[in-house]
């Protein structure tokens, strides 16, 4: 799947976002942290970016792995930060507020936690909070950076139906060159629905999508050359939310009849919903007590037939066909 921006879903107006960021090349001044250059950096390369996340119904976890490599024949060290976004210093059609802080943050170099400071004194206006640390760059190798962190999600959504997590990491403009690839792992232990996965880089030759396990999906971006706003949304919503706020059945319909990338990150479960979201537009009377009791909440579900083949169009069977095959690539992933 070649193309520029992975986009799975356009989900509703935001309301309070997370944004966190890419470690970076700093300056630390007498007005605070704030980014080394806005030149890119000559000698030190982002190689590879492995973000791990972990959804969980309260929480989610980060945990992201750099691969940086020095091309000069000495050593180079710099003060390396990690930004928090306060507010949007891009776009000035989005709205950033009421920053909910990440938690037990902590970072190694080369397999060893090392300490890193603290501060909120920042010179660029778009960061509320720097975690600084000093990398030593060895001349002619690879230096390997970790960073964990978990925090709470963001809501979106008039209705406080959505949630999301973005992960900022256009601060990564100043490295050397593109980020060869970058590997985007989401694991749901939640009970949310994933809408929507969204990379805004203008700059990707390649991405690609695939399940990795039962609940994990894997997306693959290479050649990667970010601008300053370049980031990765993760839109959720609760499953059960699903269709409940419209009695507009054309927009119901319209709604699940998706790409096939959407589906790549529901869950064995949530794929068996969907699927079962296009009988039940159709009226079907369902004889599994769970999806009767699912699609009873729906304002729209009127069950009226025992069957309901030939009451469905080309792009319903087309569609359910999609989510057939995926639920069993899904199966496969778990044999791996």
């Amino acid at each position: 799947m070649s193309k520029k921006t992975v986009s799975l879903a356009i989900f509703f107006g935001l309301m309070l976002i997370q944004v966190f960021c890419n470690d970076t090349h700093v300056v630390i001044g007498a007005g605070g942290v704030g980014y080394f250059s806005n030149k890119e950096d000559e000698n030190i390369s982002l190689d590879y970016e492995k973000i791990t996340l972990i959804l969980f119904d309260s929480y989610y976890s980060v945990n992201v792995d750099y691969t940086f490599a020095n091309s000069l024949d000495q050593s180079l060290e710099y003060d390396i930060g990690f930004p928090v976004v306060s507010r949007d210093s891009w776009k000035k059609n989005e709205f950033i507020s009421n920053m909910i802080p990440l938690e037990g943050f902590l970072t190694k170099v080369n397999g060893e936690e090392v300490d890193f400071a603290e501060t909120r004194q920042s010179n660029d206006e778009g960061v509320s909070k720097w975690y600084v640390k000093k990398v030593k760059f060895e001349k002619k190798a690879i230096t390997n950076i970790n960073i964990q962190y978990s925090s709470k999600y963001g809501m979106s959504g008039g209705l406080g139906s959505g949630f999301n997590a973005t992960y900022f990491y256009g601060s990564a403009y100043i490295w050397k060159g593109p980020i060869k690839k970058i590997d985007v792992e989401v694991l749901n232990n939640s009970k949310f629905v994933i809408n929507s996965f969204q990379n805004n880089a203008k700059s990707v030759d390649f991405a690609q999508i695939e399940f990795l396990s039962k609940n994990k999906t894997g997306v693959s971006f290479i050649n990667v050359k970010p601008q300053k706003d370049a980031k990765f949304d993760l839109w959720m919503s609760k499953i059960d939310n699903y269709g409940v706020y419209s009695i507009d059945l054309n927009w119901v319909k319209t709604r699940f009849i998706c790409k096939p990338e959407q589906y790549y990150f529901l869950t064995p479960e949530q794929l068996r919903i969907e699927r079962n979201f296009f009988y039940a537009i159709n009226g079907l009377i369902f004889k599994s007590s769970d999806l009767t009791a699912f699609f009873g909440k729906m304002p729209w579900y009127e069950p009226k037939y025992t069957n309901v083949d030939s009451r469905l169009n080309n792009e319903e069977k087309k569609a359910i066909q999609i989510i057939l095959d995926l639920e069993a690539k899904r199966m496969q992933s778990e044999k791996k």
